[in-house]
């Protein structure tokens, strides 16, 4: 089976680093990051991943907005939001836009880590 693929879209140096190497240390993956939502359009359209972290708020293009765009050319891929702004509105704007789920800033690495086996099946 080939290695799962995750692309971790957030504006923050920290929170990319921490996650890639925690994620890639805990399961079988490949990770890859982008630190603005039009990054992510571009390794989204070059690549395939079967799942994208996305922050809601960064500079320019939103969260939302990348995954409004994405969806259409990436059918496959699951994404999954996570924000500071814990709030139905926004937790619901994310999955009518696509999102598959949607994790409210802080997490533990532990929780983050059992949504994605969650949403991926695995």
């Amino acid at each position: 089976m080939a290695k799962l693929k995750i692309l971790i879209v957030d504006d923050e140096n920290e929170i990319r680093d921490y996650l890639r190497r925690f994620l890639e240390k805990k399961i079988e993956c490949v990770v890859e990051d982008a630190a603005d939502a039009l990054s992510a359009l571009e390794k989204l359209k070059n690549n395939s991943f079967d799942l994208a972290l996305v922050d809601i708020k960064m500079p320019g293009l939103s969260g939302i907005d990348l995954i409004k765009k994405a969806i259409k050319f990436t059918p496959n891929t699951k994404f999954l939001v996570m924000s500071g702004y814990d709030s139905y509105e926004v937790a619901h704007t994310a999955l009518e836009a696509g999102a598959v789920d949607f994790l409210a800033k802080p997490q533990t690495p532990q929780a983050i880590l059992a949504k994605i086996k969650d949403v991926l099946k695995i």
